[in-house]
């Protein structure tokens, strides 16, 4: 009996969920705690909490973690080319196991969520929120009275992130830049990464107003929102400030995901 390469890979991982092996090791993920701080611009100072702990990977989604979960990877930069030494093919799959997955739905990122959440490691994977990723992104363990630029870290973008200016054309492997305070990586540039909030606005400016003091989290909406900025972007999208939206169906090689875990 012959079996498909598809259907032994979704043997294969049955079998780890059904023993309860993660596919993410405990020190892939970088600790936040709860609690406030306060960005600033030049209107206005900005209170903003977050109101539990959670653990985001410290990586955005690899391609090779994306297939090993789903059995599929829809990467636009999945070629040899894209990763000489690295790559792998097996039957009719391939992948470039340290660039990150690209050209997904919003769709193809819950697929993935859903399926982790079967393992009930004791954990919910999820989107990071706006303000989970803010948070992160700008390295704050637990509470600050510092009052953060609304930009900050903008004089070290070249050390930190991918954007059209040095990335020579595409995707690059994650953790090829320095990390945050954190110890977490890409938060600016190489891909955008997807959020867990919607709209149905289409104007990007109220989008910004209305995202950097508090949104609610939608299930639905027309269009998807991201933040950080990506290798096809000039150096400006990975501003901390900058909110990118796109229609909820699209894909688009310029945008991935990390996710953020929390306890059940």
């Amino acid at each position: 009996m012959q079996i498909s390469f598809l259907v032994l890979i979704s043997l294969i991982f049955g079998l780890r969920d059904a023993f309860g092996i993660s596919f993410y090791s405990p020190n892939e993920f970088a600790s936040v705690g709860m609690g406030s701080y306060k960005v600033k611009d030049e209107k206005r100072i900005i209170p903003i909490k977050v109101d539990r702990a959670y653990d985001i990977l410290k990586t955005e989604v690899t391609q090779e973690t994306f297939f090993k979960v789903t059995g599929y990877n829809p990467s636009y930069f999945k070629y040899q080319k894209y990763c000489k030494k690295s790559h792998v093919k097996m039957a009719q799959h391939q992948y470039c196991p340290r660039l990150p997955v690209e050209n997904i739905t919003r769709k193809d990122a819950l697929y993935f969520l859903s399926l982790l959440n079967k393992k009930k490691d004791g954990y919910h994977y999820k989107l990071p929120n706006y303000f989970e990723w803010d948070k992160a992104a700008r390295g704050i363990k637990g509470s600050s009275q510092f009052e953060f630029e609304l930009d900050m870290y903008k004089e070290v973008l070249d050390k930190v992130s991918w954007y059209k200016e040095n990335s020579e054309g595409q995707a690059r492997e994650v953790k090829s830049k320095k990390a945050n305070a954190l110890g977490i990586y890409d938060l600016r540039g190489n891909v955008w990464e997807i959020l867990e909030e919607m709209t149905d606005d289409p104007d990007i400016t109220e989008i910004y107003e209305r995202s950097i003091y508090k949104m609610k989290i939608k299930e639905s909406g027309r269009y998807l929102l991201m933040r950080g900025g990506a290798w096809y972007y000039k150096k400006y999208f990975s501003n901390f400030f900058e909110v990118s939206q796109e229609l909820r169906n699209v894909s688009s090689n310029v945008m991935g995901f990390r996710i953020v875990r929390v306890k059940r």
